[in-house]
Parts: C-alpha cells; sequence; structure tokens
C-alpha cells in the first residue's frame, strides 16, 4: 500500500472514530435532592430518616454540606442527629456508587414537644460530579401533615433484581422505610386471631410434623425432605403462607389454645432474591395468655430458645428473628401506604401453580383498611385525572392489586406508561401513584425504582 493511500486511510478511521465519539451523548447531571419539600414527624414516631437523594451512583467520594435551622427547638437537646451539626452544618459522607445519602433523627427520652416546632434543612454544597437539585430545601414538621404529594426514590438498596431491602412508603408523610428483607423469619398477628406468618420476601417455607415436643425432632426427621421454595419444587405452593395475605391460609395455621394440639414445624429460612442459605430450624408456638412464646432451635440442637411474644395494636405483625430476638420490621400499622419489596409469589406452568421469586413487587397496606384500584390512560390520562373521576372507581383491598402489574421484565423492559394508579389510605386521603422507572434500560436503576404521588382528595 502507498504512504499516501495509508495516510488517507488512518485519517478516514480516525474521523471516523472521532464522530462516533462525538455521538455519544454526555450524561445528565447527577442532581442531589432531598426526597420531599416536607415531612411529618409526628409524637408517636420515636424517630424519623431523612433521605437526600441522587440522580445516579455518586462517582467519586465527597461530602454534602446541609445547614439546619432550627425554629421554636433546640435540637441539641430535644433530638439526636446523625451526622451530628457542628455550628448549624450537617456534613454527610459520601463513598463512590452511593446512591443517597442520609440523616436520621431522634427523639431523647423526656422531651416534650407541643408540634408548632420545626427544622429547615437546605443543600448549599456537594462535592464531586454531584450538583444541588430543585428539591434543595426541606422542612420538618414535629406534627402530623397531609402531603400534597412528591417524587421519591425508593432505597431498595444493592443487588438490583435481588435488592436488599424491603421499602414502606406512606404518602401522607412523604415518608420511606427501609428493611433488609432477611431481618426477620416470622411475624405474629396482633389482630384477635392467632396467627403467624413466614418471611415471604425471602421466600421461605415450612412443613408441619406429627410431633409435639421440640426435643423429639432431630435431623433424621428431615430426611428426604425437599423445603425449597422456587419453579423447581411442584411442591413449592405447600410450604408457603397464601400468596395473597389470607391469614385463613398460612402454613403454620391457628396457633392453638391448647399446648398439646400445636405441631412441630421445620422451617427453610429462604434463599429467594439471592439471600444466602441458613441453617433450618425447629419451632413451635404455643399462646401465652394475649400473647405467643415460640420455642425454636436449629434441627440439630439438642435444647431450644424460648422467646414470649406480646401481641402490640400498634402494629399488624410483631416479628421475630431466630438470630436477634423481636426485631422492628413494619411501621405503626397505620403508618404506611404501600410496600416495594422481592417476595414469592404464584407463576402457572403447564397448568400448575407453582411458586416463584418475584423482584419489585408493590402490596398495599390491606390489613389497615387500604385499597387500590389501576387506572389506563386510555381512559383517562394522568394530568387529567381528578376528584371527580374517582366515583368510577371500583377499589379492591387486594394485597396484591398492583403487584408486579406496574412493569415489565421483557422487552421493552421498563415500567408501564399506559397505567397509573389510586390509593385510599387508611385515614381516606386518596392519591395517585405513577411509576416512572426503575431498570437502566428506562432511565432508572434497579432496586432504586423513581415514583410519584400525588393528593386527589384529602379525607373529611
Amino acid at each position: 500500500m502507498k504512504p499516501s493511500v495509508l495516510f488517507f486511510l488512518l485519517l478516514f478511521i480516525a474521523m471516523i472514530t472521532s464522530s462516533c465519539e462525538n455521538e455519544i451523548p454526555p450524561l445528565p447531571d447527577n442532581l442531589v435532592d432531598f426526597e420531599a419539600s416536607e415531612l411529618g414527624f409526628p409524637g408517636e414516631m420515636a424517630s424519623k430518616t431523612i433521605n437526600v437523594q441522587f440522580a445516579r451512583a455518586a462517582d467519586a467520594d465527597c461530602h454534602i454540606r446541609i445547614r439546619l435551622t432550627a425554629i421554636d427547638i433546640d435540637p441539641a437537646q430535644a433530638l439526636n442527629i446523625t451526622p451530628q451539626p457542628e455550628n448549624g452544618i450537617i456534613r454527610i459522607p459520601v463513598v463512590a456508587g452511593q446512591t443517597s445519602g442520609v440523616i436520621s433523627l431522634t427523639r431523647r427520652e423526656g422531651v416534650f414537644l407541643s408540634g408548632n416546632e420545626r427544622i429547615e434543612f437546605t443543600i448549599e454544597g456537594t462535592g464531586g460530579s454531584l450538583i444541588i437539585g430543585e428539591r434543595r430545601n426541606l422542612r420538618v414538621l414535629f406534627s402530623s401533615i397531609v402531603s400534597a404529594g412528591t417524587t421519591m426514590t425508593l432505597q431498595g438498596g444493592t443487588g438490583g433484581a435481588s435488592a436488599v431491602n424491603s421499602v414502606f412508603v406512606n404518602f401522607r408523610s412523604n415518608t420511606q422505610t427501609q428493611v433488609a428483607r432477611r431481618s426477620w423469619d416470622l411475624g405474629f398477628w396482633t389482630g384477635s386471631d392467632f396467627r403467624v406468618i413466614l418471611n415471604y420476601s425471602t421466600a421461605a417455607g415450612a412443613v408441619a410434623l406429627n410431633k409435639f415436643d421440640l426435643n423429639q425432632v432431630n435431623a433424621a426427621d428431615t430426611v428426604g425432605m425437599n423445603i425449597t421454595v422456587g419453579p423447581g419444587n411442584v411442591n413449592g405452593m405447600s410450604l408457603i403462607d397464601n400468596v395473597e395475605g389470607d391469614l385463613d391460609r398460612t402454613i403454620i395455621g391457628n396457633v392453638s389454645a391448647i399446648d398439646a394440639e400445636n405441631r412441630v414445624f421445620i422451617i427453610n429460612r429462604g434463599t429467594g432474591g439471592g439471600i444466602e442459605a441458613r441453617p433450618w430450624m425447629k419451632i413451635r408456638v404455643l399462646r401465652s395468655g394475649n400473647g405467643y412464646t415460640l420455642q425454636y432451635a436449629r434441627i440439630t440442637e439438642t435444647t431450644f430458645r424460648t422467646i414470649h411474644i406480646p401481641k402490640d395494636p400498634a402494629y399488624n405483625f410483631v416479628f421475630v428473628n431466630f438470630d436477634t430476638g423481636i426485631v422492628k420490621v413494619e411501621p405503626r400499622r397505620t403508618n404506611w401506604d404501600i410496600k416495594w419489596t422481592g417476595g414469592v409469589g404464584m407463576v402457572l406452568s403447564d397448568g400448575r401453580e407453582l411458586a416463584h421469586y418475584f423482584a419489585d413487587q408493590v402490596l398495599i397496606n390491606h390489613r389497615s383498611g387500604v385499597t387500590a384500584a389501576q387506572v389506563m390512560t386510555a381512559n383517562v390520562s394522568w394530568e387529567a385525572f381528578n376528584e371527580s373521576h374517582l366515583a368510577g372507581l371500583t377499589m379492591s383491598s387486594g394485597r396484591n392489586i398492583i403487584g408486579v402489574n406496574w412493569r415489565s421484565v421483557r422487552a421493552p423492559i421498563g415500567v408501564f406508561t399506559d397505567r397509573f394508579f389510586v390509593i385510599r389510605d387508611a385515614f381516606g386521603n386518596v392519591y395517585k401513584l405513577r411509576f416512572l422507572n426503575f431498570h437502566s434500560n428506562d432511565g432508572g436503576i434497579r432496586g432504586f425504582p423513581n415514583i410519584e404521588y400525588q393528593l386527589v382528595r384529602r379525607a373529611g
């Protein structure tokens, strides 16, 4: 090849490469915002988490600088604040790859607040490529509020389709609460009945034995037993609680007032959504006054531990972790509306119902009176929907009314833009809710879906 021809060939390749590079659009600004402009912190709440959300993961270690201004309250006397303010400034450390920052407020014991107090936060500075967004100001009121709505990034945590957290959302107060899916094993119903649920968010399963004494159960009782919940086990549906949350159809069933009638169960704590396998447990649940007594041990252990679980009517369930005892999972029963989570559900295969783990489920708080309906944009647009359209809706109390009906994991992957949902909370406030993104294909991050909700009708 002649030198002149080689020169022009290389020049042409360079021009093409440069042109292709120029066609790659730059990433949009990585905006930093509060998840809402106003949050309520009523007296029944002991703590409050404030999320500072990023448009995407931070590309470098840095800090966010936030100014704190208190009105009618001395924060140092009334609260424990983390990170601790210094001269009215909170510095939130950010590590590369982080998708949000957090400020924690915890009430100090013995401090009375009238409800007129408030704290105002202002994002004043950022580092790295983080840019201050439009929602740089947040007002925290020490009373209940009824939010007019906001956008919010749900903090499902790392893991993508196997995100580690369940996220509870309260529209009325613009709050979300994140809890690790593996943080609990059993939930004890606080209503008049005595019911116990398995951890559906880890795809836990259980089998009843025809034995009534934990000390009589050992590894020999599990020979040939399959308690793996998933499509590979055609008997998986017989190992789990009802997927609609019907307490009359739980594996453990009603706890009898007669101790001798309460069986021993073998429990696989579940590996759904990337949870690592843990030793199987043997358990027995008894009534204890207006509460429960749980006996539990590993299969190979010759002694068992006992824990008393009192009912607390402020919550739907009292939760227990086999490793740590009673743990807090759900917010108070009227302080959440929806839960975003992964969990076990049902799939049809060759006419058979099989248990299957689904990511990105959205469940409503049906036990506290929350109801919901799906609205198709072909009938009325998100923008146009208002109070006048409520009369034509049929609200459902089904736990899975939203379920996975808001997103597609098959091409084209992304949220469904042809629908949104209407939620009536436990107090009668009505909100419309839509999902903005959840996957890289629709501009989101798996495990950190973005939602928007707006108040349609205020209760009363």
